[in-house]
């Protein structure tokens, strides 16, 4: 009988650990993400000049998200990692890639 209690408890703790699934398995982030996944950038569309918006590299090796003209940069990123970074106050268009691969290029729309 103990021994069932114990086991009862031990998956019920288990079972509550594991949350509603909302957040996908990941970490947790709010507000203006850009997500690293498959060596591609997706980025929110809508970004104001200045803001501050976390990186997510959902991938398993490390990513830079690195504006060309050097206005803003993560850093390394590593896989399953997140980084905040500020945009530039000035609106337009920013072309960004990773200094990693650099094969990996996309432009952020500010403003």
């Amino acid at each position: 009988m103990l021994l069932s209690l114990a086991a009862t408890l031990a998956l019920a703790v288990s079972l509550a650990a594991c949350g509603d699934g909302d957040d996908g398995g990941g970490s947790s982030v709010t507000g203006d993400v850009v997500v690293i996944e498959d060596f591609d950038f997706t980025i929110p569309v809508g970004l104001e000049p200045g803001a501050t918006v976390t990186v997510r590299n959902d991938d398993g090796v490390t990513h830079t998200f690195t504006a060309d003209d050097d206005s803003f940069d993560t850093g390394n990123v590593p896989g399953g990692g997140t980084a905040e970074v500020s945009l530039p106050a000035q609106g337009g268009d920013y072309a960004v890639h990773c200094e990693i691969h650099r094969s990996m290029s996309a432009t952020v729309t500010l403003g």
